[in-house]
């Protein structure tokens, strides 16, 4: 991310939110920037456990975050979701792929990893209550609600300059598209893939080095 966007020039100071973020130091999206360029963000994860492992990461070791613990839903709601899953496995029962919950049924049952429930927020609420105005990157990886995520973002108040959202396994062929048919919409250009994320940047943006 930092070399095809934020390298050339050097973007300092920015602005992250990461939508499955762990434990904000495995497979983190964010990390490298908070640490070298002195960003600063928000880190969302809905997983109990990961939860209270990234609190203990951001109290140590990522100062410049906030840990909010909730899963994201695609409007304002009161109740919460079940989940299943640990670790980079968990998703939202009713928004992965049957096939993807039956593949990793077997381990999560071993964990004794029952449906459990977890809050839920629009990311419009969390952009709000955070009194978020800008944002450089966007990293979302919550194992089959990434259309979800972006159906419930706030594009109308702030558009993140670069989205990296995972489009794997968990999700159906239709929420891919989906996702993606959101972005375009709102103005973003498909860039790269790499695994299972794809990388989108802001059309007719200022700052970073590529452009569409």
């Amino acid at each position: 991310v930092y070399e095809n966007f934020f390298s050339n020039p050097v973007i300092r100071d920015g602005v992250y939110v990461e939508v499955g973020a762990l434990n904000g130091i495995d497979r983190s999206n964010t990390l490298f920037f908070e640490e070298s360029l002195n960003w600063s963000g928000i880190l969302i994860e809905a997983q109990p456990d990961n939860y209270q492992k990234l609190e203990q990461n951001v109290a140590m070791r990522r100062s410049r975050s906030k840990a909010i613990h909730c899963a994201i839903c695609a409007t304002e709601s009161t109740e919460n979701v079940k989940m299943v899953g640990d670790k980079g496995t968990a998703t939202i029962v009713d928004f992965a792929r049957p096939e993807y919950v039956l593949k990793w049924q077997e381990k999560w049952d071993a964990a004794t990893r029952t449906p459990y429930d977890v809050p839920c927020k629009t990311m419009r609420a969390i952009v709000k209550e955070n009194g978020i105005q800008k944002i450089d990157l966007l990293s979302i990886d919550v194992n089959g609600g990434e259309a979800v995520v972006l159906t419930s973002f706030p594009f109308d108040m702030v558009k993140p300059l670069v989205v990296v959202v995972e489009l794997g396994s968990a999700m159906s062929l239709d929420h891919r598209k989906m996702a993606r048919a959101i972005l375009m919409d709102e103005g973003y250009c498909f860039q790269f893939k790499h695994g299972s994320n794809q990388y989108f940047l802001l059309k007719n943006s200022e700052g970073g080095q590529k452009s569409c």
